[in-house]
């Protein structure tokens, strides 16, 4: 069942009103540098500042594993890897910045 399209631009509407009185009851901080997070960020969990130091993997990459890949050699990172391991994909470096967000996002809730 497909709403109707004045019922779907209210119900975005509700959507994104709530967002912004979320975002004004309960302001959110950077997972990595905790400081307030803009109200213009589109991602509130971590600022764009922090976002913007991350390092991402370089193209070409390993159609398997995600890492920089050599073109004239075969990747050595997941040739060992057993059969059922499929595609793997890191947007990028996992440096003290970024595992300080993945960590903070898996293990603190």
């Amino acid at each position: 069942m497909r709403l109707s399209s004045a019922v779907s631009v209210r119900l975005r509407a509700a959507v994104a009103a709530a967002g912004e009185l979320e975002r004004w009851l309960l302001p959110g901080a950077c997972l990595v540098c905790a400081e307030a997070s803009d109200a213009g960020d589109e991602d509130p969990l971590v600022c764009g500042l922090c976002r913007s130091r991350w390092i991402r993997v370089p193209d070409p990459v390993c159609q398997r594993c995600g890492q920089p890949a050599n073109p004239i050699a075969e990747c050595r990172i997941c040739r060992e890897w057993p059969e059922g391991f499929g595609l793997v994909r890191s947007a990028v470096w996992l440096d003290d910045r970024a595992r300080r967000a993945v960590h903070r996002l898996k293990y603190d809730g």
